[in-house]
């Protein structure tokens, strides 16, 4: 089934100026249009994981994501509470992931479907699926007075509902035109309402073609996403575009109770930074979690036995480079990188920053789009540059 979904392909029509430079829009029907829209319920681990799955040694670099996997992937399961836990990053799966197996196509490598099945003295054969990651282990049924043993069924890849006539995310009846930048529209919207919205004045320099986008080329389609303004034209006409980010929001170093409406607590990072120019080089890890917190986890889970959210054991520090690199904190390797480098010991300060919900939202979206992640979304070249203040 898996390998017959990857042999599929989608016919479209679409509209190219007749320099044959440019993708104006294309016409699509609702199973690429679902293809489309799949793009938006796939955990970032999991784009990074098909990525990398696809092109190998070639797969892209996502901003700092890329080199965080990669980090995840090296970082050794010792210091994880489970393989489980590390696995779960890994290969992150989504509440749509059942949803995935009716695609036309699949791209995402899902994961077939769970359930939990009850062998119990009364065999009430009740079988519900599992659809969280933490709750993962059911002792007893709860089906009336039964109490047996549950177990987990997992679910043959293939024997999920096929993809048919019916539509995953859209209806199968309908129709849609998509732009360059994959904005989707309905085909109510109607020609004319397309052609104003996106600005196009000279449709008698437009001719129509016809493409099939297979397996290969949805996957470039996928990269593309992440990576260009213009991804159709990068497919269909075999472009190279990047995409040029606007420069990051200021963020505030400090985030106050006011200012904080879901009262998350801040972390603590201590990090070196490169005085003369301003980069973070080697931001610490945070300092441990106060103990009050773990008495508050209750999850009835294998893989998390200390609850939702806890996937590293104890409390070693770690190194967390500007692009998201984690590894294991040691100072000779410290000093050996700064070596490396050729970066003077004394050209190296330490400060103590504060990140909070603001703070981490920035480093969220500077992870997306760039390899300096920490240094661009804590904004410390400037915060370097400010004058002291007098006393």
């Amino acid at each position: 089934m898996a390998d017959d979904k990857k042999g599929a392909t989608f016919s479209l029509k679409v509209m190219i100026n007749k320099e044959r430079t440019k993708v104006l829009f294309a016409d699509s029907d609702s199973h690429f249009a679902d293809i489309l829209l799949s793009f938006l319920s796939l955990p970032l681990g999991r784009i990074v994981k098909v990525l990398e799955k696809h092109y190998g040694d070639e797969a892209p670099s996502i901003g700092s994501l890329s080199s965080l996997y990669r980090s995840l992937v090296n970082l050794d399961s010792s210091y994880f509470w489970t393989d489980g836990a590390k696995q779960t990053l890994l290969d992150p799966t989504s509440s749509l992931e059942h949803e995935y197996g009716r695609l036309k196509l699949d791209i995402t490598d899902f994961q077939p479907a769970e359930y939990f099945y009850c062998i119990g003295l009364y065999q009430c054969s009740y079988r519900f699926r599992s659809v969280s990651i933490y709750y993962d282990h059911v002792k007893k049924c709860k089906f009336g007075l039964c109490g047996g043993t549950m177990k987990i069924e997992v679910v043959k890849k293939g024997s999920e509902a096929a993809a048919s006539r019916d539509g995953v995310f859209t209806m199968n009846t309908s129709s849609f035109l998509i732009s360059d930048d994959l904005h989707i529209f309905p085909s109510e919207t109607g020609l004319l309402g397309v052609i104003s919205f996106l600005g196009i004045t000279d449709m008698d320099n437009a001719e129509q073609i016809k493409v099939d986008l297979g397996f290969t080329e949805i996957m470039n389609l996928l990269k593309a996403s992440l990576t260009s303004p213009t991804p159709l034209s990068d497919i269909i006409l075999n472009k190279t575009t990047q995409l040029i980010y606007s420069k990051f929001m200021v963020t505030q170093p400090h985030t106050t109770e006011e200012e904080n409406p879901n009262n998350s607590r801040n972390l603590s990072l201590k990090v070196m930074i490169q005085q003369s120019t301003a980069h973070c080089i080697f931001p610490l890890a945070e300092e441990c979690l106060p103990a009050e917190y773990n008495d508050y986890l209750n999850s009835s889970s294998v893989k998390f036995p200390n609850g939702q959210g806890s996937y590293l054991k104890g409390s070693p520090t770690y190194h967390v480079a500007d692009d998201l690199t984690v590894t294991p904190f040691c100072f000779a390797s410290t000093l050996s990188s700064l070596k490396e480098q050729k970066i003077s010991i004394s050209d190296v300060k330490e400060v103590e920053m504060q990140i909070g919900l603001k703070e981490a939202l920035s480093i969220l979206k500077a992870s997306l789009t760039s390899t300096t992640a920490l240094t661009d979304a804590l904004m410390i070249r400037k915060s370097l540059k400010q004058p002291k203040r007098e006393v």
